[in-house]
């Protein structure tokens, strides 16, 4: 009896641990994202040359990117995504939406953006423009995000990854003495995400404002 005893008390404590790491019966260990963060996206491809295509070294390019995102309890999740391309150096504002999944939480974002105009202020007359693109470049690809399981911490840190394609690339070329002007793609990038909970309304956040007074 003693035995069958202690053999169950050991049953116990190994449920009671298996509970603690993956969250109890019925659990799949995974908390889904509710409410609004805030994430930087940090390049982890190489550079690669926006002309030939070719690698540029073995470091990462020096891409980064902001995105708001707000996570309501039921539905779509929308946001607001700010990205500086390393192949074309150009800056693009754009969109994520995106939706949870009730099994895994991962929450996966669809992204698109657009090449950002310049609006500048005149000294002068005190009119404010912005720089006409007739064809701008456009960025879109997709987006990963998962509340952190690193252990000892609240889960208010979220982890995931990007990858983001330029289309529209402008190139101009000379072929026997003519000019050529045509548009073309650049090589995916991939990104890093790391952000935080800013708030567990999910309060829609403001987009990024670029505008300059120069």
């Amino acid at each position: 009896m003693k035995k069958l005893l202690s053999l169950l008390m050991c049953y116990v404590f190994l449920q009671t641990e298996t509970f603690a790491l993956r969250g109890g019966p019925g659990s799949s260990g995974n908390t889904r994202l509710q409410g609004s963060y805030s994430a930087i996206l940090v390049q982890t491809s190489p550079l690669y040359d926006v002309l030939t295509g070719a690698q540029v070294g073995t470091e990462p390019g020096n891409g980064l990117g902001l995105v708001t995102l707000s996570v309501p309890a039921n539905g779509p999740a929308t946001g607001n995504l700010l990205i500086f391309d390393s192949q074309t150096g150009h800056t693009f504002l754009g969109k994520a939406n995106g939706l949870s999944n009730p099994q895994t939480g991962v929450l996966t974002c669809l992204v698109a953006g657009t090449e950002f105009q310049i609006k500048t202020t005149s000294a002068v007359s005190g009119t404010t423009g912005a720089t006409t693109l007739t064809n701008p470049e456009t960025i879109s690809g997709n987006m990963t995000a998962s509340k952190s399981k690193t252990r000892h911490q609240t889960y208010s840190e979220i982890v995931g990854t990007a990858s983001l394609t330029v289309s529209g690339i402008r190139f101009v070329s000379v072929v026997q003495g003519q000019t050529i002007n045509y548009v073309g793609n650049g090589v995916p990038a991939t990104y890093d995400l790391v952000g935080y909970l800013a708030d567990t309304s999910g309060a829609v956040a403001a987009t990024f404002d670029l505008s300059s007074s120069n």
